[in-house]
């Protein structure tokens, strides 16, 4: 069986995961960072935020076939340690851009929505600039100057914190892959960007565009 998806997760377990796959009726790879999974069908293996080579070239395989990847917390952060986020020319890292948490009061919900200027793609087909959706864990992306200009010029800074702006999600100029750092609340609008992977995917649609032009110093 063609797997179009694959999901990086750091959640102690995979019930929320699991319940967005069961709602929107959508497959994928998926594996939880930290732990002990024997790879078998449908199940790919990740050891701690740096991805083991295995994985490593398995997800850029997967990305340059046009497939979807998804990394959420700290799957997210492998993502950008792999070179997949934000997607420059030879997947080249940036070690200068980094997360940091978020000051916030115990408990304080948070919520992200589409950036203004954010690329329509796989992940944000089913969104709506009204939407918001209610994550726990609240960390953003920070980029080298240059480089935050350019990821905002293209929309890649896909999602955002309401209150804030502070980037919650970045993808990759061809929009197949994206790392969102908080992670997802199991509610119905939040389901709408497992919506927009599936209806994508059944869409049949690869972007195929040059990577970004910033190159780390």
């Amino acid at each position: 069986m063609n797997i179009y998806l694959t999901i990086i997760y750091s959640e102690p377990n995979f019930t929320t995961l699991s319940w967005f796959l069961q709602h929107t009726a959508i497959l994928a790879n998926y594996c939880q960072l930290d732990d002990e999974i024997i790879p078998a069908a449908g199940y790919v293996l990740a050891n701690t935020q740096h991805l083991s080579a295995n994985l490593h070239n398995f997800l850029l395989t997967e990305a340059a076939q046009g497939k979807l990847i998804l990394g959420i917390g700290s799957g997210a952060t492998s993502l950008v340690n792999a070179g997949l986020i934000p997607g420059l020319a030879y997947n080249k890292t940036v070690s200068a851009l980094t997360t940091t948490i978020i000051n916030n009061p115990i408990n304080k919900a948070h919520d992200i929505q589409l950036s203004p200027d954010y690329q329509y793609n796989a992940f944000t087909r089913n969104l709506h600039y009204t939407d918001k959706l209610s994550v726990t864990h609240a960390a953003t992306f920070v980029l080298p100057p240059a480089l935050e200009i350019e990821v905002i010029a293209q929309g890649l800074n896909i999602l955002q914190y309401s209150t804030d702006n502070n980037i919650a999600a970045l993808a990759n100029k061809n929009g197949n892959v994206m790392a969102l750092l908080p992670e997802l609340n199991a509610t119905p609008t939040n389901a709408a960007l497992f919506s927009s992977m599936r209806d994508h995917i059944k869409s049949g649609y690869q972007a195929n565009t040059h990577p970004l032009a910033y190159w780390p110093r």
